[in-house]
């Protein structure tokens, strides 16, 4: 070292040294460990709230009640169009609940969101290993079991299934069929195939029908069957009319007129169009007309149907129904424009001043 240079000290800090705890500092640690432990009194007492099943649905009720009318709707439309993770996904968003609540809501949606008590949940059955086999084994099994599977898809579905099978894009039905199914790649191709089967002999039978029966007196030409569904094809004598509030148009095939009706009435279900009608040119099935409005809870459907009979003041007799969600709704349009019989059992008659 210089010695002309004074030297300058440099403390180092202790190392290892325990502060003493303050009185305030061991107020802070006492009031933290007393705010756990009244967590931890709230999470057991929580968990022992919803360990019954009653508290538990009041719960789910009143998460489900925090949607506003419009995003019920939407979740319901994802449920029936077998979109139940977008269903899940929706609820979250507007609830902020967990992900299991929202599963239990959208799996109970009818209950749920709709009202209906009594509905069971929408859950997929699981087969086990050895049904499996037993039914893979018998050939009569097998053709049931994909019957019953196919017959799981909505409307919606069924339609984009059509479509690629109608364009010749197996690949994409196969595919489109294992992810609205969770099938395997064997039972959706085997799906596809029938389907394919199917709608070459419908498209042969819709064409012999046309050209030897021209003449009815209903404008209805007799049922060809596709799987589970009858359809029946409209001649020319009968025309159709789809009215949507304002906006008018005519109507002459089944796929059009289904393809309508799902927007038209997504659009009057959410309060977007102020009413729906469907009319032919002449009375079909006993029925005038049908007509779709909102509910009053703005969730479900009211429709009204025109009878050719009068009443005593000379006025049309009206029948209606309350609380129809869209896809009954729409089935319903679609076998009265087959002419298919229009079962009004449960409607009651609306009452003229």
């Amino acid at each position: 070292p210089n010695p002309s240079r004074p030297q300058v000290f440099t403390p180092t800090r202790p190392q290892n040294i325990v502060r003493p705890v303050t009185q305030q500092g061991e107020a802070v640690r006492t009031d933290h460990m007393a705010a756990n432990a009244k967590m931890d009194q709230r999470a057991e007492k929580r968990a022992e709230y919803y360990a019954d099943p009653a508290n538990y649905a009041r719960h789910l009720q009143r998460v489900a009640d925090k949607l506003i009318p419009k995003k019920k709707q939407e979740a319901i439309q994802y449920m029936e169009q077998g979109e139940k993770s977008r269903a899940i996904a929706l609820v979250i968003n507007q609830t902020g609940c967990s992900a299991q609540e929202a599963r239990e809501i959208a799996e109970n949606y009818k209950k749920y969101l709709l009202g209906m008590q009594d509905a069971k949940p929408e859950q997929e059955q699981v087969r086990s290993q050895e049904e499996l086999d037993a039914i893979y084994a018998d050939p009569a099994k097998y053709a049931a079991y994909l019957k019953e599977e196919a017959a799981k898809l909505s409307a919606q579905q069924q339609r984009t299934l059509l479509e690629l099978i109608e364009k010749g894009d197996t690949v994409n039905a196969i595919k489109k069929c294992r992810e609205m199914t969770h099938l395997g790649l064997k039972d959706a191709k085997e799906i596809v195939e029938r389907h394919q089967d199917t709608l070459t002999a419908v498209k042969a039978a819709q064409q012999a029908s046309m050209a030897s029966v021209q003449a009815s007196v209903t404008g209805v030409h007799p049922q060809s069957v596709i799987g589970n569904t009858e359809q029946q094809i409209s001649t020319p004598q009968v025309s159709w009319t789809l009215r949507v509030t304002d906006n008018e148009q005519a109507v002459t095939e089944e796929r059009r007129l289904e393809s309508e009706l799902d927007r038209a009435l997504t659009e009057v279900s959410m309060g977007r169009e102020e009413f729906l009608v469907l009319a032919p040119s002449v009375t079909v099935s006993g029925v005038e007309f049908l007509q779709i409005t909102r509910d009053m809870n703005g969730i479900f459907l009211h429709m009204e149907a025109g009878l050719p009979e009068k009443d005593a003041q000379g006025h049309t007799r009206i029948v209606c129904k309350d609380r129809m969600m869209s896809r009954d709704a729409l089935e319903l349009c679609l076998a009265y424009f087959r002419g298919e019989k229009v079962s009004l059992d449960g409607w009651y008659e609306l009452q003229m001043a």
